[in-house]
């Protein structure tokens, strides 16, 4: 920041002022960057202030900066807490739409307002200005993604009608984008949606159907688990869900966290149809193999764990604790999510008590 300091008061002679401009943006970049939010705003101002100072002939640059500059400031308006007012980050986001309303700024805007809404809670309006983007502005390069958005807060409000709102968000986005990268995720949201409102067997459908036409994708493993998952949510599915949980913890291509997710989901799916020896071999197989590979990372670890955890707990159950303890121990030394519960379940004179 001194180094820019330097460098605006050396530009002073630039009559044009768009070099002072530009250190002046690059300096508020780093205020927001660094979370000096305060200063970050008075940079703004002094930024517009600048821009709407410049001539004529820069109109085009005018008009890029003192957008660009607005949406910034509503970005940090917003996470100052400075939301509602006259001068607040609501207010700053429409202005900059009524003022600027054909720039990238604009569209943004929308964006950068619904997440405010949504970190209130109110998941309704953040859809509904997602939608409101793509009905203006239905071929910009923000739509597909604000149809993506408006569909994930409707799903967060929980009630069914928003679902369905959901669905036929995301079906107009694979619609009319269907060679947009999102169309993908669209299609596996569509899934995850239909089993909220209990339309397993039109979830396995769309699951088949993306598995098929999305075959060569690289996050294609999430459809079958998601296919795995599907079946596991019905009664008396248990056994075709491990079909798919088996291929994927077999398939050494598929991510590590992945197949770790597998692995747990399997032995899960074996346990609750009886078959609790193999799920016993699966989850310690399973956990003893990833973390011995060097592969494995964050979220591999959160299954891993809970495999683990589920394996200790079936020892106690049965009342075999010199097997509990082994596994309680390897979640301890690994130091895995479940590694609290291996702790004090270890320390209770009955190690069978319920937590």
């Amino acid at each position: 920041i001194y180094m820019l300091e330097h460098f605006i008061k050396a530009s002073m002679a630039n009559t044009d002022g768009i070099l002072q401009i530009r250190m002046l943006w690059a300096k508020a970049m780093l205020c927001f960057e660094n979370a000096k939010k305060n200063e970050c705003i008075s940079l703004c101002d002094e930024i517009l202030q600048k821009a709407e100072n410049l001539p004529d002939e820069y109109m085009s640059l005018k008009i890029l900066i003192s957008s660009n500059t607005m949406l910034l400031k509503g970005k940090v308006l917003s996470l100052a807490g400075k939301i509602s007012g006259e001068n607040g980050a609501y207010a700053v986001l429409e202005n900059l739409r009524h003022v600027f309303p054909k720039t990238k700024a604009a569209l943004a805007s929308y964006i950068s307002e619904a997440n405010i809404f949504a970190k209130e809670g109110n998941y309704l309006k953040a859809a509904s200005l997602c939608e409101e983007l793509f009905n203006t502005n239905p071929d910009s390069e923000y739509a597909p993604y604000a149809l993506y958005q408006a569909a994930q807060y409707y799903v967060k409000t929980q009630a069914e009608s928003s679902y369905k709102n959901a669905l036929l968000l995301l079906d107009k986005l694979c619609e009319k984008f269907p060679e947009n990268p999102l169309a993908f995720h669209a299609r596996i949201f569509q899934c995850e949606t239909m089993r909220l409102l209990n339309a397993f067997n039109e979830a396995k459908n769309l699951y088949l159907d993306i598995i098929n036409k999305y075959a060569n994708n690289p996050e294609i493993d999430t459809a079958k688990l998601g296919l795995g998952d599907t079946y596991l949510a019905q009664p008396n599915k248990e056994g075709e869900a491990a079909i798919y949980y088996e291929k994927l913890w077999a398939t050494p291509s598929a991510k590590t966290e992945i197949r770790a997710e597998a692995a747990f989901k399997l032995g899960f799916a074996l346990d609750r149809i009886g078959r609790k020896k193999e799920a016993r071999e699966v989850w310690w197989i399973a956990a003893n193999e990833l973390l011995n590979s060097g592969e494995s990372n964050g979220k591999a670890d959160y299954w891993i764990g809970r495999s683990l955890l589920y394996l200790a707990r079936s020892f106690d159950a049965d009342k075999s604790p010199a097997q509990a303890r082994k596994v309680y121990d390897l979640l301890i030394e690994k130091n895995l999510p479940g590694a609290g519960e291996a702790k004090i379940r270890l320390k209770r004179p009955n190690k069978w008590a319920t937590l």
